[in-house]
């Protein structure tokens, strides 16, 4: 079943899907109707400024786009509806793990690294008796996390979520030519809704509300983190938010954890930003942590395994 099928098959009274392009509004038309649904004034096909919600609390936004980067751009373009509370999920660039993936054949793409976290915490858990969890900082619409509960809900316990759920904020210099304020801005109830969809058990997550940039702040809310993390995946694309997160985890770092950074390699892999330069400034200053290259992931992707000296 498609990623458009599911939502349409969500609980919410009201379903609008959106895209710029007629043709993909005419594919869109064609896949609901294979999939015996009717257009109404609660299912419909609009363009992004002809959305017109009366009621957002039962209302849900799905972008149908032919591209991943036009998606994007399109959900740009419903910042004002997130803001109201509106989920706001993508119906075809870029899907959620509905299921476990079979990850026999892909190697190291997301799901192969987190298969292959999966299958390193069995051993880890054989010589830690703590109750381990699983952290990320960045989380956008929730794709990373339903790939963690789908592979790793068997062997840690707890899951906490990490957002400003107002995309990308501060930003170092050189940094603003690939990244935008506001960039992968999702709200917590798009998170929430694809949770729910992949069958994840909500009463295992912790979602914090937090701006990385807020230090005070977001050291507070890192600590009402009472477990140790087994798994951190930091998707903080620059280098302020990733620095800071770095410093806020540190005290909760499990003993052989391993550190997830989904862009170490982008902004053409210059050391002197992003997640590159956040992690080489944290381990001059944490001297006691012994940082080792654990793989190489997806696109721009680096995991490392951490223990004491």
């Amino acid at each position: 079943m498609g990623a458009l099928v599911r939502y349409c098959k969500t609980h919410y009274e009201y379903k609008w899907i959106v895209s710029r392009d007629a043709s993909a509004l005419d594919f869109a038309k064609q896949v609901l109707y294979e999939n015996d649904f009717e257009l109404s004034d609660h299912l419909q096909l609009v363009y992004p400024e002809n959305v017109e919600i009366t009621f957002p609390e039962n209302s849900i936004l799905v972008v149908f786009e032919h591209s991943l980067n036009e998606a994007l751009q399109t959900s740009k373009l419903l910042n004002q509806w997130k803001d109201y509370g509106v989920p706001v999920v993508f119906g075809n660039a870029r899907n959620v793990f509905f299921e476990k993936p079979d990850v026999s054949a892909q190697g190291l793409s997301y799901p192969g690294m987190f298969q292959l976290c999966a299958s390193y915490l069995r051993g880890m858990k054989q010589t830690i008796s703590q109750h381990l969890a699983y952290a990320e900082f960045g989380v956008f619409d929730g794709r990373t996390c339903t790939l963690a509960w789908h592979l790793l809900n068997e062997t840690l316990g707890h899951y906490y979520a990490f957002d400003s759920f107002k995309g990308i904020l501060g930003k170092a210099d050189g940094e603003e030519k690939f990244y935008q304020t506001g960039d992968y801005y999702a709200n917590q109830q798009t998170f929430s809704v694809n949770l729910e969809i992949c069958g994840a058990d909500l009463s295992r997550f912790s979602v914090v509300e937090c701006d990385f940039d807020n230090v005070p702040v977001l050291q507070s809310k890192a600590s009402t983190i009472n477990h140790k993390l087994a798994v951190v995946h930091i998707d903080c694309d620059v280098y302020p938010a990733a620095y800071n997160v770095l410093n806020a985890v540190t005290a909760h770092l499990a003993e052989g954890c391993i550190l997830l950074f989904d862009d170490y390699d982008s902004m053409w892999g210059d050391s002197s930003k992003g997640e590159k330069r956040a992690l080489a400034q944290w381990q001059t200053e944490n001297p006691e942590w012994e940082i080792s290259e654990y793989r190489r992931y997806s696109a721009t992707g680096r995991a490392f395994l951490c223990s004491k000296r």
